[in-house]
């Protein structure tokens, strides 16, 4: 039975289907001046703009109205030239560089190297290294021999910390014996931290290659990631020449504090009138949220070591000076979703940018089947010298026009290269073969990356799309800019005309003058009440009321006179707009009495108190009347048939 139910159901379906087929993307929905706007185009900008609304879908009519008004404005700002301008190429190649980079590097690529960063910051690693500069000419032999000697000496025995202050070229080495602390990922150069984390505890590690030269690392503690935590101190500077006695009475002062602290006082309150350092203080000593690696150890450790929120520290010594530190705060390290984003940016800013670039550079190479021809320019480049700072290297005419680089339909003779290896200076202690090989590495990966990046939009019909949007959204805006915002602006006289014409649209709500008596003597209402009532001559003033009330210095009755709008769900809306009306509200002590003095009709607001709102009536008015002459201008030709169809699919 259910197997029939269900049959039946994908037969009317696919019946509905058939009655009601989806338009083809390809289709023409309508046109601008010529220019045709198809189905896929129209539906991409209605859903997107239907997820931005997070609600019900605007009506599919309403938005074709609005998206011709759209393709009106854009193709006018085209005729007027505005895409050919400098400053809006400028700007549109500064969106494009952005919008370019998710394109440009493999995302599986990116997703393994954020994975990698997460998993080395699910610990902290303590460690030691020493540092073997390489010679500045390129030449490793000699540092690669030196870092193997030292390597050599640490296996037979020799303390790490010892070596570490006798050859280290790490200059803090001499005081901290190459001790780096605790650090977690993106805290230290890729390479380094990635034999971090693959190094086992207490070994020796083969020379690791840095830009800094060749690192020797022993890795020391492991241990979890304690997250983040959020801290406020209070700080006694000592300075670095400081003299004895005034180091002394830091000491002094910080014990004080302390002793301070123990007895009840405010610990924020300490800290504003207390702390050195002045960019905390006022804030109570809050420090930003930091975790592993982020601040000296000895000022880390104690802030980690801390258990419980508000507890703080006794004194602690840093470099700095003496500090208090209390907890005010802790988190866990996120889950790898929690922390994606972050990890994202962080990555795109790190030199494990580089990695995935170099990756994507081998892509490229065989994708766009690059051919360098490495044996002819290595042959060419034995003539090379630096002279006055300038690469020279002897070439005839057919060196010249040597395709040196084949990829695509792309032939780049060496001419181009050597052109641009002219423009650089170079130090003539340099090793001028190495310095070429190099540049032509560079300047082969930018030959790639540049051709690339010319057919993103041919390769990546979502770019297009992408690109599309933002260049016709620009266009827009500034010819809206230039015929509608920063007109209104300018055009004092004609806002003031608007503003006199539809003054009626600018009305002030309808009010009341009223007195308002408080009476705490409820026997006396219906005298007073009659008192208020009278009328003409008769008529009582408040002045007179309140004298007579209020003689034997009792004062039960007090007054205060009130302007208030005609407004639903308020005391306006329980009076009756009659001049000389009273209303009682009676209350268990006392009694509320209103009288309507005078009634004041609805007056136009005066212009300077209103200009934000008739500036944006007077856009609209100018918007519409400027549509209206573009539609005029400009053919606009609408399939009603294509049009009926996908209206039923997007409804």
């Amino acid at each position: 039975m259910k197997k029939k139910i269900l049959l039946s159901v994908i037969l009317t379906i696919s019946f509905l289907a058939c009655l009601y087929p989806q338009v083809p993307d390809t289709a023409v929905l309508f046109t601008v001046a010529g220019e045709k706007v198809t189905v896929g185009e129209f539906k991409y900008m209605y859903l997107k703009n239907s997820r931005q609304m997070q609600g019900e879908r605007p009506d599919p009519a309403d938005y074709l109205d609005l998206y011709i008004n759209f393709k009106l404005k854009v193709h006018e700002a085209r005729v007027a030239g505005y895409d050919t301008m400098p400053a809006f190429l400028r700007e549109l190649a500064g969106y494009r560089k952005q919008l370019a980079k998710p394109y440009r590097v493999n995302p599986h690529v990116m997703d393994s190297l954020m994975k990698e960063a997460y998993d080395h910051m699910k610990k902290e690693v303590q460690a030691h290294h020493i540092l073997v500069r390489v010679s500045p000419n390129g030449d490793t032999t000699e540092a690669w021999n030196k870092i193997m000697e030292v390597r050599k000496k640490l296996i037979d025995g020799v303390p790490f910390e010892k070596m570490a202050r006798a050859v280290s070229d790490d200059p803090s080495a001499k005081a901290n014996g190459g001790n780096l602390g605790y650090f977690t990922a993106f805290q230290l150069v890729y390479p380094f931290e990635k034999a971090v984390y693959n190094l086992p505890r207490g070994e020796i590690s083969m020379p690791v290659r840095t830009r800094y030269g060749y690192h020797l690392i022993r890795v020391d503690t492991v241990l979890s990631n304690p997250g983040e935590v959020e801290v406020a101190h209070i700080m006694v500077a000592v300075p670095r020449n400081a003299s004895g006695k005034a180091r002394e009475n830091a000491k002094r002062k910080i014990y004080r504090i302390y002793d301070s602290l123990q007895k009840g006082a405010d610990f924020a309150k300490l800290a504003q009138s207390m702390s050195d350092d002045y960019n905390t203080a006022r804030n109570g000593g809050k420090l930003p949220w930091f975790g592993p690696g982020r601040m000296i150890p000895e000022f880390a450790d104690v802030a980690f070591s801390l258990k419980n929120i508000g507890d703080y520290s006794e004194p602690v010594k840093t470099p700095y000076g003496w500090h208090i530190i209390k907890l005010l705060g802790r988190k866990p390290l996120g889950t790898y979703e929690e922390m994606k984003p972050e990890l994202k940016k962080k990555l795109s800013s790190s030199d494990r940018l580089k990695v995935a670039q170099d990756i994507h550079m081998r892509y490229l190479k065989k994708k766009y089947h690059a051919i360098a021809d490495t044996g002819w320019l290595e042959r060419v480049i034995e003539k090379a010298a630096i002279a006055d700072g300038k690469i020279f290297i002897p070439l005839s005419r057919e060196d010249k026009t040597h395709i040196v680089l084949r990829f695509q339909d792309q032939r780049i003779p060496f001419s181009e290269f050597y052109a641009s290896l002219r423009k650089l200076q170079f130090d003539k202690n340099k090793e001028v073969q190495s310095l070429i090989r190099s540049r032509f590495e560079a300047f082969a990966a930018k030959k790639l990356s540049d051709y690339e990046d010319a057919h993103l939009e041919e390769e990546y019909p979502e770019f297009a799309s992408i690109m599309k949007e933002y260049r016709e959204g620009m266009l827009m805006f500034n010819i809206m800019d230039k015929n509608i915002w920063s007109r209104t602006v300018k055009d004092t006289a004609g806002l003031k005309q608007y503003y006199e014409i539809h003054k009626k649209n600018y009305l002030t709500p309808e009010k009341m003058i009223l007195i308002h008596y408080v009476l705490t003597d409820p026997a006396r209402q219906k005298k007073v009440v009659k008192e208020m009532k009278k009328k003409g001559k008769k008529a009582v003033t408040k002045d007179r009321l309140l004298e007579k009330y209020n003689r034997d210095s009792k004062n039960i009755l007090t007054a205060s006179v009130d302007t208030i709008e005609k407004k639903k769900g308020t005391l306006a809306d329980t009076l009756v707009w009659k001049k000389g009306a009273v209303r009682v509200i009676r209350h268990r002590d006392c009694v509320d009495l209103y009288k309507v003095v005078k009634l004041l009709p609805p007056q136009p607001q005066p212009l300077n108190q209103i200009r934000g709102v008739v500036t944006s009536d007077y856009q609209d008015y100018l918007e519409k009347k400027w549509i209206r002459e573009l539609r005029t201008k400009y053919p606009v030709v609408v399939n009603r048939a294509v049009f009926a169809r996908l209206e039923k699919e997007l409804k």
